[in-house]
């Protein structure tokens, strides 16, 4: 390929080029010449040629290379014309590119002064653009503390009377205590409240963290925080009054029975006894009714229940203890008879009692009389006549352990017999 050929092929893929119509022309004009001297002049040339060579080696009449010969001059003549006119558009296209390069180097002086403007903008704006990063980067990282939080408050509101009213409710005169007044749609006594309130409480906490009031001091008011501090006074002292109710009612049964194992199982049945209460409460009011169990409900209820159900038992086992360390179960069944009946009454008038409660409009008496109820009819039908009496002639003589036991090897069946005349 010739040179030319080769400047054709670089400007057709030059895309430069082909946007400019200046460069595009002088390509056409290049293409030109190169098809002239590739298609017409040199095959010309060379069919010449050929005659010649024909004509001088005598191969062949004359006239045939006279003819060739004449053919080829006629076709490089064509071929020479073409380049011409190639050359000729060249000319004058590479005539226009030069004038326009000049009026571009006569514009440039123009362009000098505007380039340098904005040369000096950009600089400026660069500028400009690192401030804005600075203070950006600034406000994205005080942006998550508690200090980016707040309002904006016009120094023309402190003058007006409204306000001077609000103030002196929400603000201490000396300015060092603020009142936050927050409302719900639910009844403050309820769950739902309780949980509202220390909600609010911690969130106030926690927006003081890392700011000048981190040290202040946030207290809680109003119904729900009177219900959340007896909720949380409750829920401190239950473990506290659970413990002592318990171990005060294991020392008063190993004082009256005199032994350690009776009175561990009796303390259990009484515990379950209130445990079962408790769960039949829950599934009433809680499950059936809808109605959430008041916090002062389990505690009131433990403890009622646990000192009921203590002397009840007390009474039936001091009936058992009364033939000293040995005990059968002929002594059982004895003792379950002869109780029986006041254990019963005593249950029942007690339970009466509690019923009676259930026609209060108080929710939380309602629910503790119920609960009580429940729970002595389960300790006077079912603890006292049946798991107690089931321990009791299980263990046998080992409900006095530790105490010694001295037993007479035929006062068994004479104490059955006792019991069955009985």
């Amino acid at each position: 390929m010739s040179s030319i050929g080769l400047i054709v092929q670089a400007l057709d893929r030059d895309l430069l080029c082909t946007t400019d119509p200046i460069c595009r022309r002088s390509r056409e004009g290049l293409a030109d010449i190169h098809r002239g001297m590739k298609d017409e002049l040199l095959p010309g040339l060379q069919e010449a040629a050929n005659g010649a060579n024909l004509i001088a080696r005598k191969q062949g009449s004359l006239a045939d290379g006279l003819n060739d010969l004449a053919s080829g001059l006629s076709q490089a003549e064509r071929g020479a014309d073409r380049i011409t006119e190639g050359q000729r558009l060249l000319r004058a296209r590479l005539g226009q590119m030069a004038d326009g390069t000049s009026q571009i180097a006569e514009n440039a002086e123009a362009f000098a002064p505007g380039i340098k403007d904005l040369i000096r903008q950009t600089k400026e704006l660069a500028q400009n653009l690192e401030t804005s990063e600075s203070y950006l980067r600034t406000v994205n990282r005080q942006a998550d503390t508690p200090e980016a939080g707040g309002f904006y408050l016009p120094a023309s509101a402190l003058d007006d009377q409204r306000f001077a009213y609000a103030r002196s409710v929400f603000l201490s005169p000396d300015g060092r205590v603020a009142r936050i007044q927050v409302t719900g749609d639910s009844d403050p006594l309820s769950p739902d409240g309780l949980r509202r309130f220390e909600e609010s409480q911690a969130a106030a906490e926690n927006a003081l963290n890392r700011t000048r009031l981190e040290g202040a001091t946030v207290s809680g008011t109003g119904a729900a925080g009177l219900g959340a501090d007896l909720n949380r006074y409750l829920y401190e002292d239950a473990k506290l009054v659970l413990a002592a109710v318990l171990l005060i009612v294991l020392l008063l049964l190993i004082i009256a029975l005199r032994s350690l194992a009776a009175p561990l199982y009796l303390l259990a049945s009484v515990a379950l006894s209130c445990a079962a209460a408790l769960g039949l409460t829950t599934l009433v009011f809680q499950g059936i009714l809808g109605h959430d169990i008041q916090f002062a409900v389990p505690v009131i209820t433990f403890v009622l229940l646990v000192a009921v159900g203590a002397d009840y038992n007390i009474l039936l086992m001091s009936r058992m203890r009364e033939n000293g360390t040995t005990l059968t179960r002929g002594a059982v069944a004895e003792a379950v008879t002869l109780t029986g009946p006041v254990i019963t009454s005593a249950g029942i008038i007690f339970a009466s009692t509690f019923i009676a409660l259930l026609t209060s409009p108080v929710v939380t008496l309602v629910e503790t009389g119920f609960a009580v109820a429940a729970g002595l009819l389960l300790d006077t039908f079912v603890v006292r006549s049946l798991i107690v009496p089931a321990c009791a002639a299980l263990l046998e003589d080992h409900n006095w352990w530790p105490a010694r036991q001295i037993r007479n090897p035929g006062l068994k069946g004479t104490q059955i017999r006792k019991a069955s005349s009985a």
